[in-house]
């Protein structure tokens, strides 16, 4: 099983690199969120090295996808702690930064040139910094300075792909003997933050009800529905979208739809759900798929999804968001109305 976590990691870094990953578009307070990255990234570094987050209160609000985001960091974190064998200081820092047609072209930036409003989130040691030879090199696949069996060369090239899918850039700045800091420029959100009161009220909901479970493997249904029932859920299971769509029409009541997307018999995973969303639209859904290309549509539609290979931890929370957020949205309607 760690072989198998380890070799879907690799993948899933060879695909951001690539442009090739699935990135859901979040918008996130970064402020709000200071604890528990620093929660986070604390388990990266060691006891001789000291973690410190700062965001200032004026932090504008920022658009990508909170997983990535996350991985990133302790990616560079990661390589912060490498880099400082006897100890040292790593610093997460941001600020608003608005890129003029002036300043937009940087032949520093993995992306010629930007424009508009960014944040700025550094992430600085206090190291062995990097060769200048090899600076240019670093966010290329498999290119590492460890030693052999102490790291992938993926860490940052999934920073780099993370930065440019989710619109952004990223620079590194170093010097040998001083130091190294990495930032990200990622894209101002046009809108608000969800408030952390509701974000709490998300995590809040159990684990319960019927699922409609839609997938034509016959194994990996099985699989899954044991999976789903551990989880404390009652799971159905058919095999095609034009019978679960029967289904849910004959007066069958779920509580969540969860389908795979990509199925025989005509009508794919998305065609089920956007039948479904017209008919029943308070019914929660959630779609997987192993194929990256299909996560695109399936977001600017508006639907979740969870990519395979899945484990039941995140199976869970996948199901548990997707409940909660139909929960808080019909909420939010009742309140407008």
């Amino acid at each position: 099983m760690r072989h198998a976590d380890r070799g879907a990691r690799l993948v899933r870094q060879i695909l951001a690199f690539s442009r090739r990953q699935a990135l859901k578009r979040d918008v996130i307070d970064l402020r709000q969120r200071a604890t528990d990255l620093s929660e986070i990234l604390g388990r990266a570094v060691r006891g001789d090295v000291r973690l410190i987050v700062s965001m200032p209160e004026d932090l504008w609000p920022v658009e990508c996808d909170i997983t990535e985001l996350e991985v990133a960091l302790m990616n560079l974190c990661v390589n912060a702690r490498d880099a400082m064998p006897k100890g040292g200081l790593v610093q997460v820092t941001a600020h608003n930064q608005t890129m003029t047609a002036a300043a937009a072209s940087d032949s520093t930036l993995s992306e010629g040139s930007l424009s508009g409003d960014f944040i700025v989130l550094s992430v600085t040691d206090t190291g062995t910094g990097i060769a200048p030879e090899n600076v240019k090199l670093v966010f290329e696949p498999f290119f590492t300075t460890k030693e052999v069996g102490q790291g992938t060369g993926l860490g940052l090239s999934q920073v780099y792909g993370f930065a440019q899918q989710s619109g952004g850039a990223v620079k590194i700045d170093s010097r040998l003997g001083t130091g190294t800091s990495v930032i990200l420029y990622l894209p101002r959100a046009t809108v608000a933050a969800q408030p952390e009161e509701a974000v709490q009220r998300l995590q809040a909901v159990k684990a319960s009800g019927r699922v409609l479970l839609v997938e034509d493997e016959e194994d990996l249904a099985q699989i899954v529905k044991r999976m789903l029932r551990l989880l404390g859920y009652q799971a159905d299971h058919v095999r095609d979208g034009a019978t679960a769509l029967a289904l849910l029409l004959s007066g069958q009541h779920y509580d969540i739809l969860f389908s795979d997307i990509v199925m025989p018999g005509g009508m794919s995973g998305l065609d089920l759900a956007r039948s479904v969303r017209q008919h029943f639209p308070r019914l929660p859904i959630l779609l997987c798929s192993g194929y990256a290309r299909a996560a695109g549509e399936v977001y600017r539609e508006g639907f979740n999804l969870i990519a395979k290979p899945y484990s039941a931890d995140s199976l869970a929370e996948a199901l548990r968001r997707t409940v909660a957020e139909a929960q808080e949205t019909a909420r939010t309607k009742r309140d407008l109305a």
